[in-house]
């Protein structure tokens, strides 16, 4: 294995790995969202019965 091509696969893992990191920010945030959402709705739904 030559040092490039082993350049590359660290590349190649780092780039992975940051695009990983990422989609799971994204998919955390996203479900904070739905959580965040849920409870507005929940509000609205004691306001509305009471």
């Amino acid at each position: 294995m030559t040092a490039d091509l082993l350049l590359q696969q660290i590349n190649n893992h780092r780039l992975g790995l940051s695009r990983a990191v990422t989609y799971i920010n994204t998919i955390s945030k996203f479900s904070h969202f739905t959580i965040h959402v849920q409870r507005e709705i929940i509000h609205d739904n004691r306001i509305i019965y009471h």
